[in-house]
């Protein structure tokens, strides 16, 4: 059985019933914690690109043994406060599935870098922040892992040509990439799961 973690990235509007401007105001002012806000003018962001939360979570998650035995998947939801210096604090459940799962949502959510702090009139402020975190089991029916015919690292050495610009630039990384092989050994779709950089992703 093999498994792939869906990541979900949302921020959630309720609506009151209420006039956009009253709405407006109420969403930047502070919840019942004075020092910790629900919305503000510049909500906290994930260090890197639009792609860096969601990159982060699928290569540090881990799916529980105990999760996949049991074949259990689902939507965790983690709450969690953005502080005034970008560091995580107080992350709790807000909806659970498994222990297991539950345990490692939060696991990644505690370990993760420093963020951009939320800001309000132009000050850096705490913040509250909710984040869905889906786990998905995927059944695998294959008896045997597809294997390359031949010598892959060769390979990759010998036809792989370094873009002269990155040379110059001294640019250089890893860079991952999940390819679906059909049942005739021929690659399809292949994706970056791990960028370096652009010109090396190319």
């Amino acid at each position: 059985m093999k498994y792939v973690v869906l990541v979900i990235f949302s921020v959630v509007f309720i609506g009151t019933g209420t006039s956009y401007a009253q709405t407006r105001k109420n969403s930047l002012a502070p919840n019942t914690n004075p020092q910790t806000f629900t919305y503000v003018e510049q909500m906290p962001v994930f260090p890197g690109n639009q792609n860096a939360l969601s990159n982060y979570l699928r290569e540090n998650i881990k799916y529980p043994e105990d999760a996949v035995a049991n074949n259990i998947q689902g939507k965790v939801i983690v709450k969690f406060v953005v502080n005034d210096s970008g560091n995580i604090r107080n992350a709790t459940i807000v909806l659970s599935v498994f222990p297991s799962l539950d345990s490692e949502a939060l696991r990644v959510v505690n370990n993760m870098p420093a963020w951009k702090p939320g800001h309000q009139q132009g000050k850096p402020v705490s913040v509250y922040f909710t984040l869905p975190i889906s786990f998905k089991l995927e059944e695998n029916n294959t008896d045997t892992i597809p294997q390359f015919n031949g010598n892959l690292r060769l390979y990759i050495q010998e036809t792989m040509n370094y873009p002269a610009e990155a040379k110059k630039n001294h640019i250089q990384g890893l860079v991952k990439v999940k390819v679906l092989i059909d049942e005739n050994g021929k690659i399809h779709d292949p994706k970056i799961v791990k960028s370096a950089a652009p010109l090396l992703d190319a």
